[in-house]
């Protein structure tokens, strides 16, 4: 059998894997569209190791992390992956993730993948894509010199006949930063991008909360381009959130509740100095 003719759900964990690196059975089924039952999807990770397709990840795990897979890497197994695709050889990149990243990968792949299916008219780019990308690249000043502006996911949504293109990152945060090393990757957020708005999805509350005080010090309401929404600018969120049945909960800088869906809307269809965080009303 050609690698082209693999069914539809070994396509798509090829797909997952090559963008997002090494995930755990779990969540491979999980961001699948549909989703799949971890049983299933153990069953195609299996038949696909038996290609050589991919293979058990083990480098650098911390202990008792469990079972995780990835692409195989060799060249004669990326020419058949990438055939598979429909890849071009030349034009097939995979996402590289070290062993001590592999929450903060898992936690990237399961926001990605969730953003693609609420909002399938989005253009969702993970961070080692985006310099690929001429127009994505150029909406961040600077960014040879500063590489830690590069979001973890960039969300884009087109310009259309009545809203401009909207620029949304969304950053995962895994442990605390130093205070001054959060409130200049704050002001470069607003000042080095053209960023409509930003989601962080933290480890736990303290890292939310250094994020917000580090906001607080940037005075975003001076900023000519978003001070009107500067405390919308912002959205908080946990590492749990996908997990449950309602969806997840988003606060903004002042931990007053966010609908994601009406912040996003209001960010398509007002433009960017006109928008108000008195448009944005907290969910029933």
């Amino acid at each position: 059998m050609r690698e082209a003719d693999l069914g539809v759900r070994s396509k798509q964990i090829l797909a997952v894997l090559r963008e997002h690196g090494p995930l755990s059975v779990k969540v491979i089924a999980q961001v699948l569209e549909p989703s799949m039952s971890v049983r299933k999807c153990q069953e195609a990770i299996q038949r696909l190791r038996k290609r050589a397709l991919i293979r058990r990840f083990s480098s650098s795990l911390p202990a008792n992390s469990g079972h995780y897979y990835a692409l195989c890497r060799t060249k004669p197994e990326i020419a058949r992956i990438a055939d598979a695709l429909a890849i071009p050889p030349a034009d097939f990149h995979v996402c590289f993730v070290r062993g001590a990243e592999i929450s903060h990968g898992e936690q990237c792949a399961l926001w990605a993948e969730f953003i693609k299916k609420e909002y399938p008219a989005a253009r969702v780019v993970r961070d080692w894509e985006i310099a690929q990308h001429s127009d994505l690249r150029d909406s961040f000043v600077s960014l040879e010199r500063e590489r830690d502006l590069l979001p973890d996911i960039l969300v884009s949504f087109s310009k259309s006949s009545s809203s401009e293109r909207v620029l949304i990152a969304i950053e995962v945060e895994r442990t605390l930063k130093k205070s001054e090393r959060l409130l200049r990757k704050v002001k470069s957020l607003v000042m080095q991008t053209q960023l409509d708005g930003v989601i962080y999805v933290c480890a736990d509350f303290d890292i939310g909360e250094a994020l917000r005080n580090a906001i607080a010090r940037a005075s975003l309401t001076r900023s000519r381009r978003v001070g009107a929404y500067a405390e919308d600018f912002m959205l908080f969120s946990t590492f749990d959130a996908l997990a449950g049945k309602l969806g997840p909960r988003f606060v903004n800088s002042n931990l007053e509740v966010r609908a994601i869906g009406e912040w996003i809307d209001l960010l398509r269809s007002v433009p960017v100095r006109k928008r108000s965080s008195s448009m944005l009303l907290a969910p029933a």
